[in-house]
């Protein structure tokens, strides 16, 4: 088995949350010797909605603002590089196999803090399907 190269940890809000898989990932990538980048995305007000939302503009600045400082918390706190945490917009699971395959990622790590019922539409479900890689999902 060869050890990996590239490591993306898949960030959602809020972050306090992802602290416990982000430090898996700053472990792993530290044994294996790997590059970690982190990448939050964020989903896309639906087309149409900005007109029949006062305050649209501000609601998507917020939420850029707020992707900002999450990525910023848990890439301090694990010493993730600035030029290696990306925000991208649109469908969670696209997003993320793009990103990978563009940046030759060969292990994604996600965290999964809901059981039950609920973990049927986490992050980490949607991106199991059809990724260009390994994905390790850290229960929290």
């Amino acid at each position: 088995m060869h050890g990996y190269q590239h490591i993306l940890m898949a960030i959602d809000s809020p972050m306090s949350d992802e602290i416990n898989a982000a430090q898996r990932a700053a472990l792993i990538a530290k044994e294996s010797g790997a590059t970690l980048s982190l990448l939050h995305v964020t989903r896309e007000l639906n087309r149409g909605m900005e007109f029949s939302l006062t305050g649209a503009a501000d609601l998507e600045k917020q939420i850029e603002e707020r992707a900002q400082h999450d990525i910023n918390q848990v890439g301090d706190y694990v010493g993730v590089p600035s030029n290696k945490r990306f925000i991208k917009h649109g469908i969670v699971n696209k997003m993320i196999f793009d990103h990978a395959k563009k940046t030759k990622t060969d292990l994604i790590i996600v965290g999964n803090r809901r059981h039950g019922f609920m973990a049927l539409f986490t992050m980490a479900r949607a991106i199991l399907t059809c990724q260009p890689c390994d994905v390790l999902i850290v229960k929290e």
